[in-house]
């Protein structure tokens, strides 16, 4: 779970502007190839991993804007769930 949240990490940062796609493709590929492969999983996991990071920097470099990629993240992630305000929250 932590390698998705980093991902998903760094791809909301680059849709939000806060990182341009060089440096989320860096923070992909250092942590594809300087991190994952010296952590004590299973062959089949690493793959796995590395299949994840690597979908990942694809995705950046097809979509190229953080626009795009802001809609991507939306229509790929889990149903978006309309919250209340606070102030109806606690009207009774």
């Amino acid at each position: 779970m932590e390698a998705f949240y980093k991902v998903e990490d760094v791809l909301s940062h680059f849709a939000q502007g806060k990182i341009t796609i060089d440096r989320a493709i860096k923070s992909l590929n250092y942590a594809r190839h300087a991190i994952i492969p010296f952590q004590n999983y299973s062959q089949e996991v690493l793959e796995k991993l590395d299949k994840l990071y690597e979908n990942a920097i694809e995705i950046l470099n097809k979509l190229k804007t953080p626009e795009k990629v802001k809609e991507w993240l939306l229509s790929h992630g889990p149903p978006r769930k309309t919250h209340k305000r606070l102030e109806s929250f606690f009207k009774k």
